[in-house]
């Protein structure tokens, strides 16, 4: 069964200081560059039940 995962990450030097990470099964399947950490934690809480929806047939 897939197992799909998000992750805040910093990227320095980058236009926006951070980076929401969607990944399945360890592969990367959507990048999203934020502005803030509160950002990405909503973004995961509306994206990562819908993505792991697709998990249970």
């Amino acid at each position: 069964m897939a197992k799909t995962t998000a992750d805040i990450v910093e990227t320095p030097g980058e236009r926006l200081p951070f980076k929401v990470v969607f990944s399945r099964d360890g592969k990367v399947i959507a990048e999203r560059p934020l502005g803030s950490q509160e950002g990405g934690r909503k973004l995961i809480d509306n994206l990562l039940p819908l993505l792991r929806k697709d998990e249970n047939p």
